[in-house]
């Protein structure tokens, strides 16, 4: 049974665990939102959605992958979850879901270049790390 006034988590306990989980930060991220592309795209200079953050992350997956068909075609998605310092305020998980792009992965080189779609920005009590839950379409192109 707890006692009274007594404290459980120490003061400063995230803040303390904040920067272990950064050390974790091998890969680094652009991460921006969707663009407004013109009537008539110019595919060979896609326009840039505004920039929210750019810097080291973590970026691991959730689970396995899942596969559905789109009009005949066969579309793959995998969930990843991306942590970015707990700082990060502007990222937001809405009607047009904000891209990660991994720009650098020195643990996996393969993943640079992957474009991964923000589905959810999970906020908790007691955090170390901002999450990002995303999708990532393996049919796309690196």
């Amino acid at each position: 049974m707890p006692f009274p006034n007594h404290k459980v988590v120490p003061d400063g306990w995230s803040q303390h665990h904040t920067q272990t989980a950064e050390a974790w930060f091998t890969a680094r991220c652009r991460i921006t939102t969707q663009p407004d592309w013109p009537e008539v795209p110019d595919y060979d200079n896609p326009p840039e959605g505004e920039l929210l953050y750019t810097g080291p992350c973590s970026v691991q997956p959730i689970n396995t992958a899942t596969s559905n068909e789109v009009v005949a075609e066969t579309r793959t998605v995998r969930p990843y979850l991306v942590s970015l310092p707990l700082t990060v305020q502007r990222v937001r998980a809405e009607a047009e879901s904000p891209l990660v792009r991994i720009t650098e992965c020195p643990d996996d080189p393969a993943f640079v270049g992957r474009q991964l779609k923000v589905t959810d920005v999970q906020y908790a009590s007691t955090n170390w790390t901002r999450d990002l839950v995303c999708i990532d379409n393996l049919n796309q192109e690196a």
